[in-house]
């Protein structure tokens, strides 16, 4: 994985980007979330949860390969 994202969906339905996340971590008001892409994990944390924060949460992850050129033109030619 290469980068990760966070959203939250409400009670109407509408879904809200909370994070975009390379490794690391990022922090939002009461929100923190980590991503470690060595070991393949991502956690977000709501600090002094309250009832406006209620909701579904979702994450995504995203994966890229890197591609050597060797591999680029192999592809190409067969």
């Amino acid at each position: 994985m290469t980068t990760v994202q966070w959203f939250r969906q409400n009670s109407r339905g509408s879904i809200i980007n909370l994070f975009y996340l390379a490794p690391g971590t990022k922090e939002h008001g009461r929100l923190t979330s980590t991503f470690d892409s060595k070991e393949r994990y991502s956690t977000l944390h709501i600090r002094d949860a309250q009832l406006e924060d209620s909701g579904t949460y979702l994450c995504a992850a995203r994966a890229i390969e890197a591609l050597t050129p060797a591999d680029v033109i192999a592809d190409v030619i067969g």
